[in-house]
């Protein structure tokens, strides 16, 4: 795994050739959000993440597993007849899939954080 959450999006703004505040921007996130990030994400954050760069793996940025990039981007076009709804239910899926994606993320660090609190917990009881 490499680096931290927000080292990776740090990253992955360097690659798309923009500023901070410009991705903060496109996002719809208060200045600064990206400087002051602390662990991960909300669910929410990464939805709007993945709406608006559609193009970044979203299990990348979370985890550190796999390519920053999606290897299919190309998903988006209009097809030969012009049908708007599947540009439209691709856009939720995406965002669908970045929203379960961070869900489980974060379950898995909560279950750690329980684990964790009920070892201390026997632990302090003297229970062995």
């Amino acid at each position: 795994m490499e680096s931290t959450v927000k080292e990776r999006l740090i990253k992955f703004i360097d690659y798309k050739g923009i500023n901070k505040h410009s991705f903060e921007k496109t996002c719809g996130f208060s200045t600064g959000f990206v400087s002051n990030m602390r662990v991960s994400l909300q669910p929410n954050k990464v939805a709007s993440i993945a709406s608006n760069f559609p193009d970044l793996n979203t299990g990348w940025l979370l985890t550190g597993e796999g390519e920053m990039l999606k290897l299919n981007t190309n998903t988006s076009s209009i097809n030969v007849d012009g049908d708007l709804n599947t540009i439209d239910m691709e856009n939720k899926l995406r965002k669908t899939e970045a929203l379960l994606d961070a869900m489980i993320e974060q379950n898995e660090r909560l279950k750690a954080e329980l684990a964790e609190y009920k070892a201390r917990e026997i632990h302090s009881k003297g229970i062995a």
